[in-house]
């Protein structure tokens, strides 16, 4: 089972590659769904993101499992393998539904659904969010061709790569380090002090959020790849592994 997890996870983060179909439900049919208390709701709403986002902005009543821990604790969580379980992430660009998904089903989950739009759809529909959020750091972008070109310079800044360390596996930025989002508290201090930091996550979404925790932990010269590892692939830039 953990080898075909694996082959999942590959699969969904090689460059180029395209997420499986699963079953899908839209904004306005889960919010139907979900009306009262979360612990009378039939089925289970699951955030397939990092501990840091969801602190900061989740959908009420949703539960935290991240996506590469779903083999592990969604059996502790759900123990009724035939109750329905609804993942999502930051949107349709985010690979974790489709992992999280492919996870469950590997582990006897019958009734999976992918909420596809995710908390930006949500968030565009106007109805209510839960967390706290970090006070607001407008980290500046740095565009693909400008990093590679600091990159090679005789100062380079630090590339962190926050995504989850199977998606660096797969296919990173070469010269980058794997500091998950979840790991920047705890790793921080791999980065010497004085030194630039470009932050670079999947498509854009997660950055802003690496920013605001590093500014709060006392980090100001921070930027973020514009577009993420999408348009750096998009751009043609070459890839290691």
């Amino acid at each position: 089972m953990r080898i075909a997890l694996l082959a999942a996870v590959l699969a969904a983060f090689a460059p180029g590659a395209r997420a499986e179909d699963h079953r899908v439900i839209g904004t306005e049919t889960l919010a139907t769904r979900m009306k009262g208390d979360p612990a009378g709701w039939d089925f289970t709403l699951i955030d397939a993101r990092t501990r840091v986002e969801f602190s900061e902005s989740h959908i009420p009543g949703a539960v935290l499992v991240p996506a590469r821990s779903v083999a592990t604790e969604l059996p502790r969580l759900v123990k009724d393998r035939a109750r329905l379980v609804v993942f999502y992430c930051n949107g349709p660009n985010c690979t974790k539904t489709v992992v999280a998904a492919k996870a469950a089903t590997a582990a006897g989950y019958s009734n999976v659904l992918e909420y596809k739009e995710g908390l930006p759809g949500w968030g565009k529909s106007g109805r209510p969010t839960a967390g706290k959020r970090m006070p607001s750091f407008d980290a500046p972008t740095i565009a693909p061709a400008a990093l590679q070109q600091a990159l090679a310079s005789s100062r380079p800044p630090f590339a962190m790569d926050i995504r989850d360390a199977q998606e660096f596996g797969a296919f990173h930025l070469d010269g980058a380090v794997s500091i998950p989002l979840d790991d920047i508290e705890a790793r921080l201090k791999q980065v010497e002090p004085g030194r630039a930091i470009v932050i670079v996550d999947h498509a854009g979404h997660q950055a802003p959020i690496a920013a605001r925790l590093l500014r709060q932990l006392g980090r100001s010269d921070v930027k973020r790849l514009d577009g993420g590892m999408l348009r750096w692939q998009a751009d043609g830039l070459p890839l290691a592994r």
